[in-house]
């Protein structure tokens, strides 16, 4: 429920482009997806995922960050997410939208998509 208030928290927060910059650039954002990463439990968690992947896709409508949420683990993380939460179309939709802003503006565009995947699946 911690990580559940913070991202709802962060959510709140970035609805400002210039927030969200920060949130990013100040580290937020990435210890949010380290948590998430950090354990199973909170990649099935729907409301966890779903609260993430409206983090994640407000983050990457920004140019100026896109590159560095890219860098991390948000993609397979977000693939994980949806993988275990199936039925929940909130979240699905989300992390699709999140994903398809993070492969228009990375340049190596789907094959790093499909690594990353690859990556989750051996942690998990």
């Amino acid at each position: 429920e911690v990580l559940l208030g913070a991202v709802n928290l962060l959510n709140k927060l970035g609805s400002d482009e210039d927030n969200m910059k920060k949130i990013v650039r100040g580290g937020a954002y990435d210890k949010v997806v380290e948590k998430a990463m950090s354990n199973p439990a909170y990649l099935a968690d729907a409301d966890i995922m779903r609260a993430i992947a409206n983090l994640a896709e407000g983050a990457s409508n920004i140019d100026d960050v896109r590159d560095r949420i890219n860098a991390g683990d948000t993609v397979p993380m977000l693939m994980a997410g949806m993988n275990l939460n199936p039925n929940d179309d909130e979240m699905n939709e989300a992390a699709a939208k999140a994903l398809q802003r993070l492969m228009k503006g990375n340049e190596k565009g789907l094959d790093q998509a499909l690594n990353d995947y690859d990556k989750i699946l051996k942690k998990t």
